[in-house]
């Protein structure tokens, strides 16, 4: 929640990008929750390819990345706390599907989804300790809150948030 106000003074600052974007350029895919920002402060939809992106907007950009990595379902990371409290024993699976994706998404979109959840698993490992009351299952207010928590790593989630532009040149015939 910190980063929404900085994400909202950020977006409606973009400068106009007036050099042609070129090969190996690093550009910054946004995740929904800026689109509906851009909506909100009526800007209009814009890419790190058609603009300078405003420091603040930046920075709010790198929260809620590390808020969705945050999130993701593994280990002892939050969304491993959240998956472990949903799930119970079942938890180091769901866990394994999970690191799965990200490998598939790494391979096919961004290698951050490669990388960055292979290492987390490697250091956490996949299971969370087991608690004290793992066949207790929620009750509809914590089934809320985590329901809530999947919604926020669904906003702040791009497949692709950093990588490098492939300008393609026409060739002349």
């Amino acid at each position: 929640f910190t980063a929404i106000p900085f994400l909202l003074y950020g977006v409606a600052r973009p400068r106009p990008s007036t050099q042609p974007l070129t090969d190996g350029t690093i550009l910054f895919d946004y995740p929904l929750i800026v689109r509906w920002a851009q909506h909100w402060m009526h800007v209009g939809p814009y890419t790190s390819a058609t603009v300078h992106e405003h420091p603040t907007f930046m920075a709010a950009w790198f929260g809620l990345f590390v808020t969705c990595l945050n999130l993701l379902p593994i280990g002892q990371l939050d969304g491993g706390h959240i998956l472990r409290a949903a799930t119970g024993k079942l938890q180091p699976k769901v866990s394994a599907v999970v690191l799965v994706l990200c490998v598939i998404a790494g391979v096919t979109s961004s290698p951050v989804w490669l990388v960055l959840p292979l290492l987390m698993a490697a250091v956490m490992g996949l299971a969370h300790p087991p608690v004290d009351d793992d066949n207790v299952p929620l009750d509809f207010g914590r089934t809320l809150v985590a329901l809530f928590c999947v919604a926020v790593f669904l906003l702040c989630f791009s497949l692709s948030p950093i990588r490098q532009a492939n300008v393609t040149v026409p060739v002349a015939s």
